[in-house]
């Protein structure tokens, strides 16, 4: 994919919060979406294509073992990309999740 000359104008919320249980073992000390996939995290993975559609500022919704999510993106600037963390507790579903980010979302589209 070639990246677009100038950003979109969407919001983009990446959910990050959830608890991975269909993947225990796995996910007992590493949160879902930094479960290594064919050498790179599924959130690595997400993060790269989001950067190459134009898209220049993201939200991520964090909960369980959030803080090693933080650690691995911290400001997004590995992918030339800002990001922004909505922290969760308690944890919401996906509705909650987007109205959690709903005073900050600058765009009329929020792609999930």
């Amino acid at each position: 994919m070639i990246a677009l000359e100038k950003s979109l104008d969407v919001d983009v919320l990446l959910l990050s919060a959830g608890f991975g249980k269909r993947l225990r073992p796995l996910t007992e000390y590493t949160p879902k979406p930094l479960i290594p996939f064919c050498g790179k995290t599924i959130l690595e993975r997400n993060l790269e294509m989001i950067a190459r559609s134009g898209v220049t500022e993201l939200w991520i919704n964090l909960h369980y073992l959030g803080e090693q999510i933080e650690r691995f993106v911290g400001d997004g600037s590995k992918w030339d990309i800002g990001v922004r963390y909505s922290r969760e507790n308690p944890i919401l579903d996906t509705g909650g999740a987007i109205k959690n980010i709903e005073a900050g979302l600058r765009h009329e589209r929020l792609v999930i």
